[in-house]
C-alpha cells in the first residue's frame, strides 16, 4: 500500500516537472514585446524641374495678385565671380501684363527666402513671347551644366581676373523655349561667350564668342 502511494506520488511529481520544462522551453522561445515597429520614413530627393515648377506655381500667385492677367516672361539668374558664392544666388520669374505694360513683376527666391517687386519694364523685355511652362523641361541646374561642357567652364578659367553670368529663360520670336547664358569676362578684355540651350531637349543649339559692346 505505501509502494503504491510512493509510486503515485513520483508520477504526480513527473508530470509537474515535465510540465514546468515545456512551459519553460516555450518561455525561451517567447520575445519581449518591442513594441510596435518604427515607421519607416521614405525621403525622396526633390526633382529640380518639378521643384523649379512649384516655385513657378508659387511665383504665379502672387503674379496674378498683382495683375490678374499675369504671364511668365522669363527666368533668370546672375552670377558674379564665382558660380558657388556663399549664399545661394536668387533665382528671379518675372512676369508680364498688358493691364501693366510699363512694369514687370518679379518673384525672388534665395534659398527659403522669398521675396516680390514690380519694377519699370527694361526695353529688352518687350521682345520675349509668353512662357508656355508644359515646354520647359530642363531645370536651371542641368542648363547650367550643359553651358558650362559647351565652353563655359573653359571661358571662366581662361578670366579667372573676374567674370559675370547670366542665365536666362525666355521665349523670342519663332524660337523654341531656351535658356541663355550670356559669359562676359571683367578684366578688360571685353570677351563675350554666348550659349543658347534648348529648353526642352537640352540641345546646345547655338554658341558665339564676340566682344562686349
Amino acid at each position: 500500500m505505501r509502494i503504491r502511494r510512493i509510486g503515485e506520488l513520483a508520477r504526480i511529481i513527473g508530470v509537474i516537472v515535465a510540465g514546468t520544462a515545456v512551459l519553460g522551453i516555450a518561455g525561451c522561445g517567447k520575445q519581449p514585446n518591442a513594441g510596435p515597429a518604427p515607421d519607416i520614413i521614405a525621403t525622396k530627393t526633390p526633382n529640380p524641374i518639378e521643384q523649379s515648377k512649384e516655385r513657378y506655381t508659387e511665383s504665379l500667385e502672387r503674379a496674378k495678385a498683382w495683375q490678374q492677367n499675369a504671364e511668365l516672361a522669363r527666368v533668370y539668374r546672375k552670377y558674379s565671380g564665382t558660380l558657388a558664392p556663399s549664399s545661394p544666388t536668387p533665382l528671379v520669374y518675372a512676369f508680364s501684363s498688358l493691364a501693366d505694360p510699363k512694369s514687370t513683376f518679379e518673384v525672388e527666391f534665395q534659398g527659403e527666402d522669398v521675396s516680390d517687386r514690380a519694377v519699370k519694364k527694361q526695353p529688352f523685355e518687350l521682345l520675349f513671347n509668353p512662357i508656355d511652362v508644359a515646354q520647359w523641361k530642363v531645370a536651371p541646374e542641368d542648363a547650367l551644366r550643359i553651358a558650362e561642357e559647351a565652353g563655359g567652364e573653359a571661358f571662366r578659367e581662361d578670366h579667372l581676373a573676374g567674370y559675370r553670368v547670366l542665365q536666362q529663360l525666355s521665349k523670342m520670336g519663332s524660337h523654341p523655349l531656351q535658356w541663355y547664358f550670356r559669359y562676359d569676362a571683367g578684366d578688360g578684355s571685353r570677351a563675350r561667350l554666348e550659349v543658347y540651350v534648348n529648353a526642352g531637349t537640352k540641345a546646345v543649339e547655338f554658341k558665339k564668342q564676340s566682344k562686349q559692346p
